[in-house]
């Protein structure tokens, strides 16, 4: 991957967030850069620190943020939805295996 320059966007990744950046500065460790905040479709006034290891891709200046933003927020839908229906299955699981011993112990 090339190093990115200032004013360049990121993709990263913090936790189990991603997110897109417009670089301000390089250093060796990290990039300084301003976070694009979906929620309010505007660059960040703050500045935030993108340490390299967490650099998903360089994107080039020409890049639309929101778009990228928007399709961001679309796979974290569907990760939430997958984790909600996966408990829902879990939990129906765990009440069949309560029920079925229930029922163990009442024939005993």
């Amino acid at each position: 991957m090339r190093s990115a320059a200032p004013g360049d966007m990121i993709l990263f990744a913090d936790r189990t967030d991603y997110g897109v950046a417009r670089v301000e500065l390089v250093r060796e460790r990290h990039y300084t850069s301003f976070p694009w905040l979906h929620e309010h479709r505007r660059w960040d006034r703050r500045r935030f620190r993108v340490a390299r290891p967490r650099v998903l891709a360089v994107l080039p200046a020409s890049s639309d943020p929101a778009a990228i933003a928007e399709k961001l927020n679309l796979f974290a839908n569907q990760r939430a939805a997958e984790k909600s229906s996966a408990q829902s299955r879990f939990l129906r699981r765990v009440e069949g295996l309560a029920n079925s011993l229930h029922k163990v112990r009442e024939d005993a």
